[in-house]
């Protein structure tokens, strides 16, 4: 029996005419031996592993970013792919872990610049980008971008104010320097709606250095503030509370309304109006992208659903569940 044969039967090539018999045994021999395939040999072989990288943002972990994770191993395992995870830092030099890996494709959930990108696009590996900065989005050079909907998630917290009969509103920023660029993405929705509407921009609540204040959220109130559209939840409750301790009565004095739709949000009294992402559909775009660019399809490819839901619980007063 020739070595080719025996790679062929062990590594499932498909359109050889090799006989049952001699497939089995070959099987046999091989478990005999405790014959095992070398991923490394594969991958040296083909040009690529089986893994997807997944670069991850050095931010908090939250519900997000848990359940994307959730779903993209899911999805990668019915691909025939494994996904390996990192944790993204200034000064990675992603390609030269990409020249060891020799992944099949490399989902990126984080924005990067283009000098980090380039040389994982010059191994031809293909980039499927989760990337909050639309200005530098690009479907070509194997980068396929999905855009965040960054500015939507805070168009949907303001538009669900207005439609309650808010309109004066504040933003309520996360106490955490990591997130600024996505909360200020936010907080561009928030304010666009308010402008198109010709009310006046939303106040500031809260910093990167602190959160939200008894004293600040009183202060607001008293100028008028109607309604709190908070970065996420977690920021939301912290409003709630300053709210209980100053005695501003939610809903009937202030409105508040966050992001993700945490389980705790569901507890909190007034139980919390959100606005959270639909994980199943990003999750499908982001592997759309991966497939496509290794020559395959994802069953159950998605179309125009929205990647946002709006949950209008009790805290968002009129209009509320």
């Amino acid at each position: 029996m020739s070595t080719a044969t025996v790679s062929y039967v062990l590594n499932d090539k498909p359109g050889q005419s090799i006989p049952e018999h001699t497939r089995e045994r070959v099987r046999a021999a091989a478990a005999e031996l405790g014959y095992v395939r070398s991923g490394a040999a594969r991958a040296l072989a083909r040009g690529r592993s089986d893994l997807v990288l997944l670069v991850v943002p050095d931010v908090p972990v939250g519900p997000v970013l848990v359940g994307l994770l959730e779903r993209l191993t899911t999805a990668c395992s019915r691909a025939g792919l494994h996904l390996l995870a990192k944790l993204s830092f200034a000064g990675d030099d992603l390609g030269a872990l990409c020249r060891e890996l020799l992944p099949a494709a490399v989902i990126v959930l984080v924005d990067l610049d283009p000098e980090r990108i380039d040389p994982i696009r010059e191994l031809r590996i293909p980039v499927a980008r989760w990337t909050v900065s639309h200005s530098s989005a690009r479907d070509a050079d194997g980068v396929h971008d999905v855009p965040v909907p960054t500015a939507a998630v805070g168009r949907a917290q303001a538009e669900a104010m207005v439609a309650a009969g808010r309109q004066r509103l504040a933003y309520a920023l996360p106490a955490d320097p990591r997130l600024t660029g996505l909360a200020e993405g936010r907080l561009s929705g928030v304010t666009a709606v308010c402008r198109e509407l010709a009310l006046p921009d939303p106040l500031i609540l809260g910093s990167p250095s602190g959160a939200v204040s008894t004293a600040e959220l009183r202060s607001c109130v008293e100028a008028g503030v109607t309604g709190v559209c908070a970065y996420n939840d977690d920021v939301a409750l912290a409003v709630l509370t300053a709210a209980r301790a100053a005695g501003i009565e939610v809903p009937a004095r202030l409105a508040v309304i966050g992001v993700d739709d945490i389980p705790a949000g569901r507890l909190a009294q007034p139980e919390l109006a959100t606005i959270s992402f639909d994980l199943d559909v990003i999750c499908a775009r982001l592997m759309l992208a991966v497939t496509k660019s290794l020559g395959s399809t994802l069953a159950g490819a998605p179309g125009p659903a929205s990647e946002l839901r709006l949950h209008p619980r009790a805290s968002l007063g009129d209009g509320g569940g």
